[in-house]
């Protein structure tokens, strides 16, 4: 009676109906329901075997990895994965092909990481603020450590960017923003956003 006469009259937004019928804001069971349910939409979406081909980074938040399917999984490789198959939906070749993309904006580099990983080929261009640029290439450096083709210090100062530049080192590369101008026309295959 005490909890009712605190909690006020409305039970579902009271202490005791999370007693019988739902969980606490924030609690971990949320979280897996919201994974679970994107992972089994995208694997429905995914005629690529993606979730075969890439595997969550060993850099993984552990407190941030669910099982599902066997599979540790995270929210930041479920978006990555999302964010692939919709890449993958609109032009398959980035399967495998020898391809130059601009990612801007690509925070610490999630989707650079995936796209790698699912095709060696790639020649992925991060662009973004410097210092998102340092967390990018800091973790990333650690956790593909051969796959760095220019960091943000090789490469700011030069005036042309071109296919030749890029294709002499395969890889990630990571530039400023204010570097997209020097990138000449024809040189990027595809811009991500």
């Amino acid at each position: 009676e005490k909890q009712i006469h605190f909690d006020g009259p409305n039970p579902e937004n009271s202490v005791i109906n999370h007693w019988f019928a739902a969980h606490m804001p924030g609690h971990k069971k949320y979280y897996f329901f919201a994974a679970w349910n994107l992972y089994k939409r995208l694997k429905e979406r995914d005629k690529f075997g993606i979730f075969d081909k890439v595997k969550p980074s060993a850099g993984s938040n552990d407190q941030a990895l669910i099982i599902i399917d066997g599979i540790p999984l995270s929210w930041d490789y479920l978006l990555s994965a999302q964010s692939a198959i919709t890449l993958l939906e609109k032009d398959e070749s980035l399967l495998s092909e020898e391809k130059i993309v601009l990612e801007i904006g690509a925070g610490w580099g999630r989707l650079a990481h995936f796209m790698t990983c699912l095709n060696p080929n790639l020649h992925y261009v991060i662009s973004d603020i410097p210092l998102t640029l340092f967390v990018a290439q800091s973790y990333l450096s650690k956790i593909m450590p051969k796959k760095i083709a220019y960091n943000y210090l090789e490469i700011r100062g030069k005036r042309k960017i071109d296919r030749e530049l890029l294709n002499s080192r395969k890889g990630v590369s990571f530039i400023g923003t204010h570097s997209i101008p020097c990138i000449t026309e024809g040189t990027i295959d595809l811009s991500v956003n």
